[in-house]
Order: structure tokens, then C-alpha cells, then sequence
């Protein structure tokens, strides 16, 4: 039953992986009768949001044609061809010029052809007016056209994007984020209580707020690649954890759950002195150094995971009040998730007037989303388990399991280059 069930739960990740939201991001800066646009795409999502431009180099000419500007209901064409840059490794940038035809100016921003036929995925577009008004928004899919002429309040100053738009991000950010639904429902999996479930969701919103504050504000800027596969691996570990617990405890589940990430590290630093001696003579002749073959953490790192894991399967099997230790892992990897919801958020570049109701609306849509999830979830998991025993828990648990170990996987080896 458990191996049926670990197979079902693996087409399931395959399922979630091809179906997970995301988000791009555009800054239109508009003219008299044209504009420069800037396209940045995560690098992990490039396959999924351009799917016939997979390499930062095709994107160019892909990105030319699917996001449009228009005057009146005729195309905006392209003034010279599409520049394609790395501002990191983390992301796929391309920028290009294009010219309206005559009398202008520019007046509808239409990005149908990336995004109908996407579930979940949101695209933020910045809009700097020819007036130098600037204004953000969030396009979705039924949603994806977007009116640039100058709104103007009645004394003549820019009109202000409501707070709501800011709290819709939010619900549909977390709506589409299944890897962070599939960490909460490993942490709900076994709470017996409400006051348990309150407790833990309340650990983990409290941590992810913070760092999502943090991260939006510019005061720590951490490697997206870094932080994603971090997601994966705890949502792996609840899960397994999850299953330890319904199993009774045991040795098997610790040792493989600390190994993983112990010979992880140990092939990233083997991939790192490898790197090291291959560069050294090229360094010294001045030539430019190869690409690196790394994996997205470093070993010290993985060798860190490897740590927590042990350690923390050491003080569950001697805790006599597990739920305790638990609420504190929520806490630990709260702070991780919430760099993770904060990319939608940084790479806007907010000011300061309205970064923090941004913030503000944002985090409300996320933590609303997140109680209505665990509101609905929760009853039907106790009902279920109540009728058909630990059948559903079981079940559950290898599905957490499952898609934190092929999240964490492809996450982790995505970076290889």
C-alpha cells in the first residue's frame, strides 16, 4: 500500500511541477510615441513561462512578440533588435525599443499571448508614464491587457493603485504557489486540535512575514536558487517527518533523511575543487575561467541540512510534547518561505511611500489565502481520518514527501552549468 501509494504521489509532483504558478516581471517606460521595455524572467521559470525561448539568448525576439504595445488596436514595432543580458544568475533579462505609428502616443499594454493558457502565473508590470508618473500592476491570465494613458485625479496628480490589487497579488501568488501549500498541509497532516494548528500556522506566518519584509525592503538580499531548493527540502522533511510519526519512529527514515543532503555536500565539494583546479591556470595565464559545474547550495550548507536533520529527529524521538518542536520547524523554515513570496515584491523596486502598503496588502492576501487552505483542509483531513483511518495520513504524508524530495531535486541540479 505504502509503495502504491509513494508511486501515485510522485505523478502527482510531476503534475504540480508542470502546473506551478510563478511570476515575470516588465518596466514599460513610455514616450511620445513609443517606449523601452525591460523583460526579467526568473531563470528556473524561463522554460516554463517562454517554453519556445528556454535560453536567455532566444528570449530576445520571444519576448518581442508576446508582450506588445499597442496605439489604438495596431502593434508598436521593433526599433532595433532585442539586447539580452544577465544582471545575475538568477535571472534573464532582455530589454528593446519599439516605435507607434503615427499620431501616437502608446495607449494599451496587451500581454495575451504569454499569458492565456497559463494557470497561476502572474506577470508585475511596472508602467513609468510620459508624464513620469509611475504605476504597478499584476496581469493574469482573463486579465492581461492593461489601459497606459495618463489617469489623472482631478487636481491633476498620478492616480494611486489601490490597496486591494496589492492583497488580489497576494491570494493569487499563494493560489498558484503550490510548493507552500504543500508545506502547509505537511504541517497541519497531524494536528489534533485546533489550538495545534493554530499554533503552527501562526509560527510559520509570523517567520515568513519577517523575512518577506526583510527581503521587499532590500535589507537582505539572499540567492533565489538558494532559497527555492530550500523550499523543497522542507517540504521533503515535513513529510517525512510526517510519516516517521505515523510509523512510530525508527531508524530507517533519520538515516536516509540525514544522508541525503550529507553526500549532497559532499558532491558539491568535490564539483567545487574540481572547478578550483580546472580555473587556477587559466586564472593565472588571464584567461576568463570556465563555467562552473555547482550545485545551487554550497556544502556547507547541504553539510548544515544533514545537521538539522539529525538533530532534529534526535529531540522528536525524545520529546514527550512533539507538537512543540514542531511549531518551532515551522518557525526555522517560515523564515525561508517567505524570502521565496518576497521576489515578487523586490524585483519592483518599489519607493519607500509605497513599498510598505504594498507590503502590506501583499502579506494580508498571502496570509488570508493560507488560513482559507488550512480552513478548508484541515476538517476534511480529520473527518477522513476519522472514517478511514491512517490510510489518509499515510497517503498525505507520502505525498508531501514526494513532491519535496522533486522539488528539491530539480531545484538543486538546475543550476548545473
Amino acid at each position: 500500500m505504502r509503495a502504491a501509494l509513494l508511486c501515485a504521489a510522485l505523478a502527482v509532483a510531476t503534475a504540480a511541477a508542470a502546473h506551478e504558478g510563478g511570476a515575470s516581471y516588465s518596466q514599460w517606460r513610455l514616450g511620445p510615441q513609443g517606449g523601452v521595455v525591460e523583460l526579467r524572467v526568473p531563470a528556473r521559470e524561463l522554460a516554463r513561462v517562454a517554453p519556445d525561448a528556454a535560453s536567455p539568448d532566444a528570449l530576445g525576439g520571444w519576448a518581442a512578440t508576446h508582450l506588445r504595445l499597442l496605439e489604438g488596436d495596431v502593434p508598436c514595432t521593433l526599433r532595433d533588435t532585442p539586447e539580452v543580458q544577465s544582471s545575475a544568475a538568477d535571472w534573464a533579462v532582455v530589454t528593446w525599443v519599439v516605435e507607434c505609428p503615427p499620431p501616437g502616443p502608446p495607449t494599451t499594454i496587451d500581454l495575451a499571448p504569454l499569458l492565456d493558457g497559463t494557470t497561476g502565473h502572474v506577470h508585475l508590470a511596472r508602467v513609468v508614464a510620459r508624464d513620469g508618473s509611475v504605476s504597478e500592476h499584476a496581469l493574469t491570465a482573463g486579465a492581461s491587457r492593461l489601459d497606459v494613458r495618463p489617469a489623472a485625479t482631478p487636481d491633476g496628480a498620478a492616480a494611486v493603485p489601490g490597496f486591494g490589487r496589492w492583497v488580489a497579488l497576494g491570494l493569487t501568488h499563494v493560489a498558484g504557489g503550490w510548493d507552500h501549500l504543500a508545506f502547509l498541509a505537511g504541517l497541519v497532516l497531524l494536528a489534533g486540535s485546533v489550538g495545534e494548528v493554530a499554533v503552527l500556522v501562526s509560527a510559520f506566518t509570523l517567520a515568513h512575514a519577517t523575512t518577506l519584509a526583510l527581503a521587499a525592503l532590500g535589507a537582505v538580499r539572499p540567492d533565489a536558487a538558494a532559497v527555492e531548493t530550500l523550499i523543497g527540502f522542507s517540504i521533503a522533511l515535513v513529510g517525512a517527518e510526517d510519516g516517521w510519526l505515523l510509523a512510530g519512529g525508527g531508524r530507517a527514515v533519520p538515516i536516509v533523511a540525514t544522508a541525503l543532503p550529507a553526500l549532497l555536500a559532499v558532491e558539491a565539494l568535490r564539483r567545487g575543487l574540481a572547478t578550483a583546479a580546472i580555473d587556477a591556470p587559466a586564472a593565472a595565464a588571464g584567461i576568463a575561467p570556465a563555467a562552473t559545474a555547482a550545485l545551487a547550495l554550497a556544502p556547507a550548507a547541504l553539510a548544515g541540512l544533514a545537521l538539522f536533520t539529525a538533530c532534529h529527529f534526535a529531540l522528536l524521538a525524545r520529546a514527550t510534547r512533539p507538537a512543540r518542536l514542531r511549531a518551532a520547524v515551522a518557525l526555522a523554515f517560515g523564515l525561508v518561505h517567505g524570502f521565496g513570496f518576497a521576489g515578487a515584491l523586490g524585483v519592483l523596486d518599489l519607493p519607500p511611500a509605497r513599498l510598505a502598503g504594498a507590503l502590506l496588502g501583499f502579506n494580508l492576501g498571502v496570509e488570508a489565502a493560507q488560513l482559507a487552505a488550512v480552513a478548508l483542509v484541515w476538517p476534511l483531513l480529520r473527518a477522513a481520518t476519522r472514517r478511514l483511518g491512517d490510510v489518509v495520513p499515510e497517503a498525505g504524508a507520502a505525498t508531501v514527501c514526494s513532491l519535496g524530495v522533486y522539488w528539491f531535486a530539480v531545484r538543486l541540479l538546475a543550476t548545473i552549468r
